[in-house]
Protein backbone atom coordinates (compact mmCIF):
# COMPACT_ATOMS: atom_id res chain seq x y z
CA UNK A 1 0.00 0.00 0.00
CA UNK A 2 0.97 3.69 -0.54
CA UNK A 3 1.03 4.36 3.26
CA UNK A 4 3.16 1.22 3.75
CA UNK A 5 5.42 2.49 0.70
CA UNK A 6 5.84 5.80 2.88
CA UNK A 7 6.58 4.42 6.06
CA UNK A 8 9.35 2.30 4.28
CA UNK A 9 10.86 5.44 2.45
CA UNK A 10 11.07 7.44 5.80
CA UNK A 11 12.92 5.10 7.94
CA UNK A 12 15.51 4.96 5.07
CA UNK A 13 15.74 8.26 4.68
CA UNK A 14 16.38 8.56 8.64
CA UNK A 15 19.30 5.51 8.16
CA UNK A 16 20.86 7.47 5.35
CA UNK A 17 20.63 11.57 7.16
CA UNK A 18 21.65 9.37 10.73
CA UNK A 19 24.73 7.91 9.24
CA UNK A 20 25.58 10.53 7.02
CA UNK A 21 25.77 12.39 10.05
CA UNK A 22 27.75 10.11 11.77
CA UNK A 23 30.34 10.10 9.35
CA UNK A 24 30.77 13.67 8.57
CA UNK A 25 31.56 13.71 12.47
CA UNK A 26 33.59 11.27 12.23
CA UNK A 27 35.73 13.02 9.53
CA UNK A 28 35.11 10.58 6.77
CA UNK A 29 35.30 11.98 3.24
CA UNK A 30 31.68 13.24 2.15
CA UNK A 31 31.74 10.65 -0.74
CA UNK A 32 32.76 7.63 1.44
CA UNK A 33 30.24 9.31 4.40
CA UNK A 34 27.05 8.85 1.24
CA UNK A 35 28.25 5.38 0.19
CA UNK A 36 28.68 4.42 3.70
CA UNK A 37 25.27 5.96 4.83
CA UNK A 38 23.67 4.17 1.65
CA UNK A 39 25.26 0.76 2.93
CA UNK A 40 23.76 1.51 6.74
CA UNK A 41 20.23 2.57 5.26
CA UNK A 42 19.93 -0.51 2.87
CA UNK A 43 21.78 -2.75 4.58
CA UNK A 44 19.91 -6.22 4.57
CA UNK A 45 18.77 -6.35 8.20
CA UNK A 46 17.25 -3.22 7.79
CA UNK A 47 15.08 -4.10 4.95
CA UNK A 48 14.07 -7.56 6.16
CA UNK A 49 13.19 -6.06 9.47
CA UNK A 50 11.11 -3.64 7.63
CA UNK A 51 9.67 -5.87 5.31
CA UNK A 52 8.36 -7.67 8.55
CA UNK A 53 6.73 -5.11 10.01
CA UNK A 54 9.72 -4.10 12.66
CA UNK A 55 8.96 -0.41 11.94
CA UNK A 56 10.24 1.05 15.14
CA UNK A 57 13.07 -1.34 15.39
CA UNK A 58 14.45 0.39 12.06
CA UNK A 59 13.70 3.63 13.34
CA UNK A 60 15.62 3.00 16.74
CA UNK A 61 18.21 1.10 14.90
CA UNK A 62 18.58 4.50 12.18
CA UNK A 63 18.70 6.82 15.15
CA UNK A 64 21.43 5.28 16.87
CA UNK A 65 24.30 6.94 14.86
CA UNK A 66 22.64 10.35 15.76
CA UNK A 67 23.60 9.07 19.55
CA UNK A 68 26.61 8.21 18.64
CA UNK A 69 28.02 11.26 16.81
CA UNK A 70 26.85 13.45 19.40
CA UNK A 71 29.13 11.32 21.96
CA UNK A 72 31.64 11.72 19.96
CA UNK A 73 31.31 15.53 19.53
CA UNK A 74 30.55 15.92 23.84
CA UNK A 75 33.92 13.89 23.93
CA UNK A 76 36.08 16.54 21.53
CA UNK A 77 34.49 19.48 23.58
CA UNK A 78 31.97 20.45 21.18
CA UNK A 79 29.51 20.95 23.96
CA UNK A 80 26.59 22.69 22.29
CA UNK A 81 26.17 19.76 19.20
CA UNK A 82 27.39 17.52 21.27
CA UNK A 83 24.77 17.78 23.83
CA UNK A 84 21.86 18.45 21.11
CA UNK A 85 22.78 15.23 19.13
CA UNK A 86 23.02 13.32 21.85
CA UNK A 87 19.76 14.32 23.37
CA UNK A 88 17.75 14.20 20.36
CA UNK A 89 19.31 10.60 19.53
CA UNK A 90 18.69 9.36 23.23
CA UNK A 91 15.25 11.05 23.04
CA UNK A 92 13.59 9.55 19.57
CA UNK A 93 15.38 6.31 20.67
CA UNK A 94 13.47 6.15 23.97
CA UNK A 95 10.43 7.47 22.26
CA UNK A 96 9.80 4.84 19.67
CA UNK A 97 9.70 2.59 22.44
CA UNK A 98 11.61 -0.48 21.54
CA UNK A 99 13.42 -1.32 24.45
CA UNK A 100 15.59 -4.06 22.99
CA UNK A 101 17.01 -2.08 20.60
CA UNK A 102 17.16 0.89 23.07
CA UNK A 103 18.95 -1.58 25.42
CA UNK A 104 21.52 -2.53 22.50
CA UNK A 105 21.95 1.38 21.91
CA UNK A 106 22.69 1.77 25.86
CA UNK A 107 25.02 -1.11 26.16
CA UNK A 108 27.19 0.50 22.72
CA UNK A 109 26.98 3.98 24.26
CA UNK A 110 28.21 2.47 27.93
CA UNK A 111 31.69 1.15 26.18
CA UNK A 112 32.24 3.53 24.09
CA UNK A 113 31.90 6.35 26.89
CA UNK A 114 34.56 3.97 29.09
CA UNK A 115 36.87 4.02 25.79
CA UNK A 116 36.75 8.13 25.69
CA UNK A 117 36.47 8.25 30.02
CA UNK A 118 39.79 5.84 30.10
CA UNK A 119 41.71 8.17 27.39
CA UNK A 120 40.36 12.07 29.30
CA UNK A 121 41.54 9.93 32.44
CA UNK A 122 45.00 8.75 30.83
CA UNK A 123 45.20 12.29 29.53
CA UNK A 124 44.51 14.16 33.16
CA UNK A 125 41.57 16.25 31.91
CA UNK A 126 39.81 15.35 33.94
CA UNK A 127 37.73 18.47 34.14
CA UNK A 128 37.03 17.92 30.44
CA UNK A 129 35.78 14.36 31.15
CA UNK A 130 33.00 15.57 34.31
CA UNK A 131 31.56 18.24 32.19
CA UNK A 132 30.84 15.76 29.31
CA UNK A 133 29.68 13.42 31.38
CA UNK A 134 27.34 15.66 33.35
CA UNK A 135 26.00 17.15 29.62
CA UNK A 136 25.36 13.53 28.97
CA UNK A 137 23.62 12.92 32.54
CA UNK A 138 21.54 15.93 31.53
CA UNK A 139 20.73 15.33 28.50
CA UNK A 140 19.83 11.59 29.58
CA UNK A 141 17.41 13.13 31.94
CA UNK A 142 16.02 15.54 29.31
CA UNK A 143 15.25 12.33 26.78
CA UNK A 144 13.79 10.50 29.50
CA UNK A 145 11.50 13.01 30.90
CA UNK A 146 8.85 13.06 28.29
CA UNK A 147 9.23 9.56 27.60
CA UNK A 148 8.85 8.36 31.17
CA UNK A 149 4.78 7.54 31.08
CA UNK A 150 5.48 5.36 28.21
CA UNK A 151 8.86 4.17 30.00
CA UNK A 152 7.04 3.14 33.43
CA UNK A 153 4.18 1.64 31.37
CA UNK A 154 6.49 -1.21 30.25
CA UNK A 155 8.18 -1.71 33.21
CA UNK A 156 5.16 -1.94 35.23
CA UNK A 157 2.94 -4.11 32.83
CA UNK A 158 6.44 -6.33 31.99
CA UNK A 159 5.59 -9.24 34.73
CA UNK A 160 2.32 -9.67 32.94
CA UNK A 161 3.06 -9.29 29.73
CA UNK A 162 2.49 -12.86 27.19
CA UNK A 163 6.01 -13.18 27.58
CA UNK A 164 5.44 -14.08 31.12
CA UNK A 165 2.12 -15.55 31.34
CA UNK A 166 2.15 -19.34 32.58
CA UNK A 167 -0.57 -21.30 30.82
CA UNK A 168 -2.64 -23.77 32.64
CA UNK A 169 -1.84 -27.36 31.99
CA UNK A 170 -5.21 -29.72 31.63
CA UNK A 171 -4.21 -32.39 34.48
CA UNK A 172 -6.83 -35.37 34.82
Amino acid sequence: SSAASDVYKRQVFVGLVCFYLLMCVMGVNWWLAIAGAFAFAFASYNIIIIEAGHIVKAYVIGYMPVTLAGMALLFRRSYLWGAVLFLLGVALSLANGHIQITYYLVLLCLLIYVGYAVRKIKEKAYGEWLKTSLIMAACVVLAVLPNAQGMYSNWDLGPVSYTHLTLPTNSL
